[in-house]
Formats: C-alpha cells, structure tokens, sequence
C-alpha cells in the first residue's frame, strides 16, 4: 500500500513550532501560523479521534480496529503506522507531536486544540467560547470503509452540539435578564442555527420582539415554527408556545383597537402562588438492534437528548427490560436473527399501545407497508442521521402526548 501523501509544502519553520488545530470550525491546521494541509483522511480521523480523548492516547489496537475496521490485524497495524508517520509531519525535532510506542499512541501538548480553549471559557466567559463555535467537529465528514467511526464521530458531534446549546440557552436567559435585548436575540438565532425546533429559543424571541414593539415580527416567529413543526414533523407547537402566541395576538389586538402603553413583558416562567410542580421523568426508550454499534449510537445520542434509553440486542433482552417497567417509544430493528423486529412489533401491539419506530436497511415499500400495518408510527432506512431520527423520536412521543425530556 502506497503511504498517503502528508501535507501541502509549508515554509521554513524555526526550532520550537507551535501546532495549532481548529475542530470546531472548518478544520484547520496550522504551524507557526502558517496553514498545513492533511491530505490523509485517516490521518485526520486519527488526529481528530486521539484529540477529543479524555488523556490523548489510545491503544493501537483499537484505532487499528476503528479506523480499517474491514482489513486483517496486521494490514492494520500498518496502514495505523502510515497514519503516524503522515501526523509526524507536522512536528520539529525538538517539538513532537505524536508519542507512540508498541501498544498506544498518544498526542504531546505540543499541539494545541480549539476544544481546550473552548473548556476553559466555558464557565467563566461563555460568549468568548461560544465565538469559536461555528460547527460541530469534523462536520460532514465520513469514511466510507469506517461506519464505526462514524458513529463514533457522530455520538461527539452530538455532544458538542448540546454543550453550545447549553451555553446559548445560559447566554440567552442572561441577557434577556439583563434587559440586553440585542444581545438576547443574537444567541436566540445561534441558538435557532444549531436547534431549529429549541421552542425555548423561539417564545423568548417572540417575547423579546415584542417588549421592541415589532408584535408582527414576533407573530411571524410563532407561525414559521408551526410550518417547521407541521412540515418535519407533523406536529404543533408545544402548550406553552402555544399559549404566548394566543397572549401576543390578544394584546396586538388591543393595542390596535386602543393606543394605550403596552403591558408588561410576557415572562418565560409567570409567578404563582401554587407550588412548582416537579420536572416529569424523561421517557423511557427502548433500542433493539442486534448491532452493537448501531445500538451504541443510538442510545448514546438520545441520553444526550435527555432521554433514558434502555438498549436490548434482541426480543429477549427487550422482555427482560419490560420486567422492570413501561416504556414511552420503542425502537426496532427489522432484520434481526431469530425473532425479528415485524415480530416484536406484532405481540408488543397485542399488549398496549405505544409508539413504534422501525429502523431497516431494507428500503422495499412492502416492508414499510408490513411495518405501518403492524402498528409503527414511523419507519427509517439505514444508514440515517442521528438528528433525523431525534426529530421523528420527539415527533411520535410528542403525537403520543407524551412531553420533551425537560
């Protein structure tokens, strides 16, 4: 096998270069300030896999497996080597960057990542962290001959984008609070960017525009929602958004009929003198897929969603699980071996009705036809993206009348 090209020639650089990385962003490398080019997709995999590490190190054997999941041990211990080598490129004899020895492989603090700077700002200055986040790492990128990778790639993805989330929601509040309403409505729209269906983001911009006195505008938020809402997911708008839109036509209608001042701001959580209710339990999802990494993903990304998901590798875990308690949705698999997902499907409806989403790589429309026949409220062909099926998971729970994790 031919060693993959490394990198686009750089100039001259002096003893002690400095290696910085761009994740959350386009990715970018550059030494000395002065951008080099990876030419090696699995080289950048490699970097990539190894940076977003707790310690910056893995075993090689598992990177081997990662990576060439599809060629014997040792072709892959050699295409790893190759890997390295192309990584070593980027470092000086007196600056490595890559530590490795016969077992593990390890990134040196030689090389500095926008992740790291994102962790130390993201108490303490949230808005600075925030200015480095432009996308999720490594966005759209894939190995074709490595979907565990991917779905590796895909559980880190998610994450980074509920972290962002996380902090534009704390931005958002605090400069609603602060009466900061530009700086309110700049975080709702990242917020929006990354979130399309967060209805936090769109009633606080619909409060927010209305305490500016553009009612119409705040109106408009409202309804391009329900069209979102209605056109993805065939759905409504949440109670409560539901709710302030009625307030916001009443008050628009008052004030069109009577110049009077306008009343107080609609506030997100209205005083009551009745007890707060506490948070309902997140619901109950139960992935069956004899595909451990299907399996992982899946489950991994809801409970990042704030879903509790119990994962079963077949009809017989999944009975094991039903022992200790109802579940909300449930998400199968069609082809599994032995009892397979038409099956489950077929003496789960016989029980109760809950909600069903069957995951296939079959695409026949018969299969699809059996499926919706059997009860399934929807049905996803494989491979599929991770934040479509969140979006059909809170579609069907939300047709269910069951409510978002909180």
């Amino acid at each position: 096998m031919t060693p993959p090209t490394a990198l686009a020639a750089s100039p001259a650089a002096s003893p002690a270069p400095a290696v910085e990385v761009r994740l959350l962003d386009h990715l970018m490398v550059q030494v000395e300030g002065v951008e080099a080019r990876l030419t090696s997709r699995k080289a950048v995999a490699l970097l990539v896999y190894l940076a977003l590490q707790r310690d910056r190190s893995a075993r090689r054997d598992v990177l081997a497996n990662l990576l060439w999941e599809n060629v014997d041990t040792a072709q892959g211990r050699v295409n790893l080597r190759q890997a390295i080598a192309t990584l070593r490129r980027l470092e000086r004899p007196d600056r490595p960057v890559v530590e490795a020895d016969l077992d593990t492989v390890r990134l040196t603090g030689a090389i500095a990542f926008d992740t790291d700077r994102f962790d130390r700002l993201a108490h303490d200055d949230p808005s600075a962290a925030m200015a480095l986040y432009r996308a999720d790492p490594l966005a759209g990128f894939v190995l074709r001959d490595a979907p565990a990778f991917n779905e590796w790639l895909n559980i880190v993805q998610a994450h980074w984008r509920s972290r962002a989330v996380g902090l534009l929601t704390r931005l958002l509040d605090r400069a609603d609070k602060g009466h900061d309403l530009n700086g309110a409505i700049a975080a709702g729209l990242q917020l929006l960017a990354i979130d399309p269906y967060n209805e936090f983001a769109h009633r606080a911009l619909m409060r927010i525009y209305t305490r500016q006195g553009r009612s119409a505008l705040a109106l408009a938020q409202y309804r391009g929602l329900a069209d979102l809402l209605r056109r993805e997911m065939g759905v409504t708008p949440e109670a409560e958004t539901q709710r302030l839109y009625g307030e916001l036509q009443a008050f628009r209608r008052h004030r069109d009929s009577e110049p009077v001042a306008p009343p107080a701001p609609v506030q997100a959580t209205p005083a009551s003198p009745t007890p707060v209710a506490a948070p309902p339990a997140a619901p109950r999802i139960a992935v069956v897929d004899d595909e451990g990494g299907v399996r992982d993903a899946v489950g991994a990304y809801l409970r990042l969603q704030g879903y509790a998901v119990v994962e079963c590798a077949d009809g017989a875990a999944l009975d094991q699980a039903l022992a200790h308690g109802r579940f909300d949705l449930f998400i199968l698999d069609v082809t599994m071996p032995g009892e397979d997902g038409f099956s489950i499907a077929r003496r789960l409806n016989r029980v109760g009705q809950v909600p069903t989403i069957m995951l296939t790589a079959r695409t026949d429309l018969v299969d699809r036809v059996v499926g919706l026949e059997l009860g399934a409220d929807d049905y996803i062909g494989k491979p599929f993206e991770l934040r479509e099926l969140l979006a059909r998971v809170r579609a069907v729970l939300r047709r269910a009348g069951t409510a978002d994790p909180v």
